[in-house]
């Protein structure tokens, strides 16, 4: 299940007056929240977030993918087997890969639950194709309307999710994790 907050804390502008993204922003604020931060302490109050990278929450519904190992393009087979010969050096094999979806099906869940502070937002104000990842994400930057909004993201496994629709309380305690 996901769900989508409003991200109360500002980010940082750059000099155009366009928000930063990544880490940089984020060092140099430093009050706003980030997953690292923010997973754990959701992880601890109401279960665990959904890490499956074969689990895929888009705004059309919840795909299963298919991963294939695949060498990257620019990386000749060879330097592999010299590197996976010379224990010394032994790390660039596993940087030599990617994940490349062959596949998916859709699955027969993905129900989404936005926070009050959203009210009127849903899911059709989402672009096709919109993706909402897996685990927490903090402070995506999305354009509703005429305003840029900042949004945190959790996505829940099954048995948290039923944790936190089981009580109102534990909704509670979610979202001020996802909104202080």
């Amino acid at each position: 299940m996901i769900y989508i907050f409003l991200c109360t804390r500002t980010p940082v502008l750059d000099v155009d007056g366009q928000p930063m993204l990544g880490g940089d922003a984020q060092e140099k604020m430093g009050a706003v929240h980030d997953a690292f931060e923010c997973q754990p302490l959701v992880e601890q109050a109401i279960g665990l977030a959904q890490h499956d990278r074969t689990i895929q929450y888009r705004k059309e519904g919840v795909y299963e993918l298919t991963l294939e190992r695949r060498l990257l393009p620019h990386i000749d087979e060879r330097i592999i087997k010299l590197d996976q010969a010379n224990s010394e050096l032994g790390l660039i094999a596993d940087d030599a890969y990617f994940n490349c979806v062959v596949g998916e099906r859709l699955l027969p869940s993905g129900s989404v639950r936005f926070s009050p502070a959203l009210d009127g937002l849903s899911l059709a104000d989402f672009p096709e194709g919109a993706t909402f990842g897996n685990g927490v994400t903090c402070g995506t930057a999305f354009r509703w309307g005429n305003d840029l909004v900042y949004l945190s993201i959790v996505v829940l496994s099954d048995a948290a999710a039923l944790a936190v629709e089981a009580t109102p309380a534990t909704y509670e305690v979610l979202r001020q994790i996802m909104e202080t």
